[in-house]
């Protein structure tokens, strides 16, 4: 019984206890690191809200984090992402990925595009 009570005392002040917010939004912004494997430079774009926008130019074996835009976060969350390697007629296009605000997506782009992988950490 005294477990009880001290479970309801205890609980709620360290669901009480964690980090604001980030400003902005109620977790912050999504950021995007991508990681090119590539042999070729890559363009790439996040897709939300049924708009593209370009989130930056990735040159080979390099690697960089950009931030989704806010106008891409449609209620739904659903974001696509594509790699168009500079020079080549193939693409990369990802599955839907469901994002929170304040989630970190790793991209990585394999030299072959169909391995290529999108995942939230």
């Amino acid at each position: 019984m005294k477990l009880a009570v001290a479970l309801l005392v205890l609980v709620p002040v360290a669901c009480a206890t964690g980090n604001p917010p980030a400003a902005g939004g109620l977790g912050g912004p999504v950021t995007v690191e991508v990681r090119n494997h590539n042999w070729l430079d890559v363009h790439a774009y996040v897709v939300g809200a049924g708009q593209r926008f370009s989130l930056g130019l990735v040159t080979s074996n390099d690697e960089q984090r950009f931030t989704v835009p806010s106008t891409a976060l449609s209620s739904s969350r659903s974001l696509v992402f594509i790699a168009l390697p500079v020079g080549s007629r193939l693409g990369y296009v990802s599955d839907e990925v469901y994002v929170e605000p304040g989630d970190a997506v790793l991209w990585t782009i394999q030299n072959n595009l169909a391995l290529s992988t999108v995942s939230i950490r």
